[in-house]
């Protein structure tokens, strides 16, 4: 939701703002009178791909907290029963939940947002997207602060809650794991090659996941009954635990690289699709008028004018696609194939291996940020050349 917001507020049309501005109006009237209402079909599809994950979340706490009630527990009692039926009626009671919630969301944005998407958006014909306005020195402050803070907050919580450091690793309790004790060298090596074997897997997988989420949003754009007959199976995807999915896949797929990408495109496609899917259907309809008077095909209009100007929202996909990437294969790995970062983190569990717990955590963490900030490095890229 909040990445989706954030496009919105970003991309609005620099027009609108430029005659805010020359009526007097500083950023709290040009938020007030344009980047508020030109965010709002953005902010009802993070809804979208909220609403699924609402209920998952509500699923997956009843399952890890021992509650006597829900989905989860019921989900829970259920894994060792042999009855597939009951499972899936599970699953399935899960699907039609978030199915309405993103009905609902659906129908708000489509209520709240049609009679205004032609003044929301800018064609593509005007100038780059306009950034909120800030100085060099804020956004300098800004990265040390998000550098710095995360840390703080870690150590913190830790200091608070009174642990053993045997168990909870402050930052400098996992320094001194990785690189001080003679036992350092192994543990780098182990985790080296845990990441050597995630890594290109996570890779595979996100790409594929944006790939089929890039062409189920531009079949959708010119076939709405393709996304309409897809949505349930999408639905499912989201709403069923892996805990309760990964079997069915390690039957379908084994227990190989395939069931881990498999995985992977489960839980990065969906809200890529949702928001591909949202910036394509914000392109004003004035936009495709010169090409449609020249008789182009909804495929031409689609490429020359409907991708080009929805490309602030295949990044703001891909930025979504990347944490939730490792996050599919290491939940693979831990669950099915026993290879990389996910087992690595399940063995030390077994292992009572404190130290690699919080290293891998630390790592996992690490590695998202990383590709996260390539993808807005990659973004920024491509909106100075659009």
């Amino acid at each position: 939701t909040m990445t989706a917001m954030v496009v919105g507020l970003t991309e609005v049309d620099p027009r609108s703002v430029e005659l805010v501005r020359a009526y007097g109006g500083g950023e709290g009237a040009v938020m007030r009178w344009v980047r508020l209402r030109a965010s709002l079909p953005a902010l009802l599809g993070g809804l979208r791909v909220a609403a699924p994950n609402a209920v998952l979340g509500a699923i997956l706490a009843e399952f890890g907290s021992g509650s006597r009630w829900g989905l989860g527990t019921y989900l829970l009692g259920s894994l060792g029963r042999a009855d597939p039926a009951r499972l899936w009626g599970i699953g399935l009671a899960a699907t039609a939940i978030a199915g309405l919630a993103y009905a609902l969301a659906a129908l708000a944005a489509s209520r709240v947002t049609d009679a205004s998407r032609a003044v929301t958006i800018a064609a593509g014909a005007t100038p780059a997207s306009e950034p909120i306005g800030r100085s060099g020195g804020h956004r300098v402050a800004i990265a040390i602060v998000a550098l710095v803070l995360p840390f703080a907050i870690w150590w913190g919580l830790l200091a608070l809650s009174g642990l053993s450091p045997i168990i909870a690793k402050t930052p400098l309790g996992v320094f001194d794991y990785l690189f001080l004790p003679p036992t350092a060298a192994n543990a780098q090596a182990r985790l080296l090659s845990a990441l050597a074997e995630t890594l290109p897997i996570m890779v595979v997988g996100m790409a594929a996941g944006l790939g089929f989420a890039f062409l189920l949003a531009v079949a959708g754009a010119v076939r709405p009954g393709i996304v309409r007959a897809l949505m349930p199976i999408a639905l499912v995807t989201q709403t069923m635990p892996l805990v309760a999915l990964t079997p069915l896949l390690v039957l379908i797929f084994g227990r190989g690289v395939a069931v881990t990408v498999a995985i992977t495109v489960s839980v990065t496609f969906f809200p890529a699709y949702v928001t591909l899917a949202q910036g394509l259907s914000m392109v004003p309809k004035a936009a495709f008028d010169l090409v449609r008077a020249y008789g182009a095909s909804g495929w031409r209009a689609l490429r020359m004018v409907a991708l080009p100007a929805s490309l602030p929202w295949l990044f703001a996909a891909a930025r979504l696609a990347v944490p939730r990437a490792l996050l599919g294969v290491m939940i693979a790995e831990w669950l099915a194939t026993g290879r990389g970062l996910g087992n690595l983190l399940n063995q030390s569990r077994g292992y009572l291996d404190y130290g690699m717990i919080w290293t891998v955590a630390l790592v996992s963490v690490l590695v998202s940020v990383i590709l996260y900030q390539l993808a807005v490095g990659l973004e920024r890229l491509a909106t100075a050349r659009r």
